[in-house]
């Protein structure tokens, strides 16, 4: 999804929103709610984005060797001591975070598939880590 598109959806939910925003007597708690996924969800992008880094740096130009990957000086790596695929963490993170500031079905229904099928392909990613790095990988 690019982010133009991200946007948009920022945009339409924003103005879906507006009239409750408006009613709500507790302007304050709504706008610090608001502000608080909005932060969780950029935290879980710049995440997704730090392993990909780590991940495209982990084979040289030109080889076919394979890495165990490891986390580095970035802190937001450092989920790599609790899981095998951090990106699909920090993605559904990223998309609960999401389907919680829309507030539609269609949002968390999305999530939950797709956490789902994240999750299917960790299980794969783990089980080849096993079967290719045996007992060097954690």
């Amino acid at each position: 999804m690019g982010i133009y598109s991200i946007c948009f959806v920022f945009c339409q939910s924003s103005q879906i929103h507006s009239t409750r925003i408006r009613r709500s007597s507790n302007l304050r708690w709504f706008s610090h709610f608001y502000c608080q996924l909005i932060s969780d969800f950029q935290l879980n992008e710049l995440g997704n984005f730090s392993i990909h880094l780590l991940l495209r740096n982990l084979r040289p130009a030109g080889s076919k060797e394979r890495k165990i990957p490891f986390p580095t000086a970035n802190p937001l790596t450092n989920l790599f001591h609790l899981v095998s695929c951090p990106n699909y963490t920090y993605e559904i993170g990223s998309w609960l975070g999401f389907s919680l500031m829309t507030q539609t079905l269609s949002a968390v229904l999305f999530t939950f598939a797709g956490a789902v099928q994240m999750t299917i392909w960790a299980k794969q990613k783990h089980r080849a880590y096993k079967k290719e790095f045996g007992d060097k990988y954690p």
